[in-house]
């Protein structure tokens, strides 16, 4: 009688047939989700976007409501977005007065410093974790850069709002 014989890597193989087998039955029959099937849907997205302390002579002549700006989301280019609004704030430093409050000044340290607030509008994908947009996960606190043709400037999402659908 022939004795079969087996070696480490004959066993390896066949568990690893074995685990991938294992692993297409389970999508199959949708007891393990894959990334396609948590996709909950698509709707229009507004982000805030705060830029502090953006050193601009002029910034009403560099950013503009309706211009398009392109953003790159945790070293991830984004693409192109929508500007649908921006204001403009200087940078405030805090005066504490001696009867306890305090007093709202332009702060002397950072001359023509303004903190930028953008509301960008974009149409991303819905998933029960959240916004994604061409593949990038859009979350408050995540940091964003900003990129027109005369800016480039660093900062963080502060909201993230789905717009209901119609």
């Amino acid at each position: 009688m022939a004795r079969l014989k087996f070696n480490i890597i004959d066993a390896l193989t066949f568990g690893v047939l074995v685990m991938a087998a294992v692993g297409v039955l389970a999508v199959q029959s949708g007891w393990h989700q894959t990334a396609s099937k948590q996709i909950e849907g698509q709707a229009d997205v507004i982000y805030t976007v705060v830029l502090p302390a953006l050193r601009i002579e002029k910034p009403e002549s560099v950013l503009k409501t309706g211009d398009t700006a392109h953003l790159s989301v945790r070293n991830q280019p984004r693409g192109d977005i929508h500007i649908k609004a921006v204001s403009f704030k200087p940078r405030q430093f805090v005066l504490p007065k001696g009867n306890g409050g305090y007093t709202l000044i332009e702060d002397p340290n950072l001359a023509n410093a303004v903190d930028v607030t953008l509301t960008l509008q974009d149409h991303a994908q819905t998933t029960p974790d959240g916004v994604v947009a061409n593949g990038v996960k859009i979350k408050i606190g995540m940091p964003i850069d900003v990129e027109t043709p005369l800016l480039r400037a660093a900062g963080v999402i502060t909201s993230v709002e789905v717009l209901p659908q119609r």
